[in-house]
């Protein structure tokens, strides 16, 4: 089975794709309202539609200044594409980058100094209290008129379903930025691995371990062929694998990873839903040396490369984008690997052999609309109307310059493996607390996160009995105040799934 990505040669949706995670949120003080550009708007006056565009945008040259945490993604692009568009429109981006590390500092800056550029990247990560904040505060225009006066090719893919509109609005129906939207939520790009070099060596294929017991046997044979005759399988950080590669097999999410599963349409606490029963698999093949001790040791959430490569570990997670096994990283590495070493994607294991595949709802997935780094227009910039319009250009040459790119047959046959499961249980990333909310709850969710990663690690080592788990549940209900969390995000998940009915 082929697959394809679409590469679209934009600026949009290569702003997108910056890094804008940072180290936290920083306190952002009240800005003023945001000046009234819709005065004369009548609400019911049919919006725009989609037509010829005609350039250039301004007469006059127009320079918008444009922030961004990550100069990175733009270094690797062809710069001739955007003087071509600098060239077509009258409108050029003067880019502001800070220095890698200083994103959270040099953004407070901005926001201190009062002097904003056009438009900032990455507002909902980095403006304290997200996106919602900003705009009540003013900090960014909401879009939704100028969506409908100046950006019909915007506000048609916005409203091309239900399911990318409310992934585009908040739950107020506002439009708060240009956002990254692909054509459909993305297949696994990250699953469950193993060295298919040694399953050639057991006489084993990846159909043998399509069940958890399946995978156990592989594991102790595996255990012969590491480099320090240890446990094989990697466990991330928190005893669980990233991306859900394992522990989606019971349908434990991970506290840490996704605190909340969205089990048809109701917010559950990932510790309600399978931890028990991956805890007693874990613990058992913890016992029987077939986990790495050294993930308890070492941070990393993801299958460490130099542990891949040099033969300490033969499953766990890895993305599609090492196809036959880290050679770079063979490469250069002092000590030679094996020759022979090759990874391949198998699908996240069935309990039970009587089991189906929908019987698993988790997996590594995205939404078909990423708002993690959207552009957001500010409330200074200088002339609103130009730059609507050429947003709207831009992603008019999105649709036209969409490139079909085939991947390599080992990077699909591991992605045709992964998707195999489903990830319907997945909490929706754009499904987001309030700011009152994320600040009532914090305390207690890092308070329950703490207490079922700690009795997760314990049973796995053998320190404590599986079956204490009641306790741990009465600790969270008690204690650690689960179930006022889970109210909150049970509103959130409400809100979120109720935006559908601001679609025009």
């Amino acid at each position: 089975m082929k697959r394809y990505i679409a590469l679209m040669l934009t600026l949009i949706f290569t702003a997108a794709l910056l890094s804008g995670c940072g180290g936290g949120k920083p306190e952002t003080p009240s800005i003023e309202p945001t000046p009234d550009y819709f005065s004369d708007y009548d609400p019911n006056t049919p919006p725009v539609e989609p037509g010829e565009i005609s350039l250039p945008i301004s007469a006059a040259p127009v320079t918008f200044e444009y922030w961004t945490p990550s100069f990175a993604m733009f270094e690797n692009l062809d710069t001739s594409f955007y003087d071509e568009i600098a060239a077509e429109t009258g409108v050029t981006l003067s880019l502001l980058v800070p220095p890698v590390g200083t994103e959270s500092e040099n953004f407070m800056g901005i926001v201190l100094s009062g002097e904003y550029p056009d438009f900032m990247s990455s507002v909902n990560s980095y403006y304290q209290g997200g996106a919602d904040k900003a705009l009540s505060d003013g900090f960014i225009v909401g879009l939704n008129e100028a969506v409908d006066r100046w950006m019909p090719n915007y506000r048609v893919v916005v409203e091309r379903d239900e399911a990318t509109f409310i992934d585009c609005v908040n739950d107020s129906g506002d439009i708060w930025g240009i956002h990254t939207i692909s054509d459909a939520p993305s297949g696994a790009t990250t699953g469950l691995g193993v060295r298919a070099d040694w399953l050639d060596k057991l006489g084993m294929s990846v159909s043998d371990l399509e069940t958890v017991d399946g995978l156990g046997r592989a594991l102790e044979g595996f255990k012969q062929y590491t480099t320090d005759g240890e446990g094989p399988l990697w466990l991330g950080e928190h005893s669980v694998c990233n991306a859900y590669v394992l522990n989606g097999s019971w349908g434990y999410a991970g506290v840490s990873y996704s605190p909340f599963i969205n089990k048809d349409g109701t917010a559950v606490y990932a510790a309600y839903e399978g931890l028990q029963d991956y805890a007693a698999t874990m613990a058992d093949w913890y016992a029987k040396g077939l986990i790495n001790q050294n993930y308890i040791t070492r941070s990393e959430m993801s299958a460490p490369e130099d542990m891949w490569a040099h033969g300490y570990i033969g499953a766990g997670d890895f993305g599609f984008a090492d196809g036959d096994g880290l050679k770079s990283l063979a490469a250069s590495s002092e000590i030679a690997p094996d020759p022979d070493f090759r990874l391949v994607g198998i699908t996240t294991p069935k309990v039970s052999a009587t089991d189906d595949w929908s019987d698993i709802h988790l997996r590594r997935c995205s939404p078909a609309v990423d708002t993690s780094n959207s552009i957001s227009i500010l409330s200074t910039c200088s002339d609103l109307k130009i730059a609507c319009e050429y947003w709207n250009y831009v992603i008019s040459l999105a649709d036209k310059n969409r490139v079909e790119t085939e991947l390599p047959e080992a990077y699909t046959a591991n992605m045709d493996a992964w998707d195999r499961v489903g990830c319907d249980w997945v909490f929706p990333q754009n499904a987001a607390l309030t700011h009152d909310e994320s600040v009532g709850v914090s305390s207690a969710l890092d308070n329950c996160a703490i207490a079922a990663n700690e009795w997760l690690t314990k049973v796995i080592v053998g320190e404590k009995s599986v079956d204490s788990y009641p306790e741990l549940i009465e600790q969270l209900e008690n204690d650690m105040e689960v179930g006022r969390v889970t109210e909150a995000y049970q509103a959130a998940l409400d809100r979120y799934f109720a935006r559908a009915s601001f679609m025009k």
